[in-house]
């Protein structure tokens, strides 16, 4: 059964929306959501990670999905930059996921 793992910045809307709309028996897709405004891209990534170290499964893939409207270039090139590295996918919402949803 493929395994897709989501890490999120958002601790609500993208855990709605994906589960929502990807609910199938035949996937299993769990979603790493921000808990306590740990929302920064750096502190998602480590979420991500930390799945995938802990994890013995192996996931088909691993996506990052976070906000364009509150991080700078660089940070951004940075966290793109660290995602492909380590085999990540990488999603970001132009300016924030809740309007990439209308």
């Amino acid at each position: 059964m493929p395994l897709y793992v989501i890490a999120t910045e958002g601790e609500v809307t993208e855990k709605i929306y994906f589960i929502g709309a990807f609910r199938r028996k035949n996937i299993r897709m769990p979603i790493l959501a921000t808990k306590k405004g740990d929302s920064s891209p750096d502190k998602v990534l480590k979420r991500l990670n930390k799945y995938k170290n802990e994890y013995a499964a192996s996931p088909n893939e691993l996506w990052l999905v976070i906000d364009r409207d509150n991080w700078d270039k660089n940070t951004l090139r940075a966290i793109e930059k660290e995602c492909k590295a380590k085999g990540f996918n990488l999603a970001i919402s132009n300016p924030c996921f809740e309007l990439w949803l209308l």
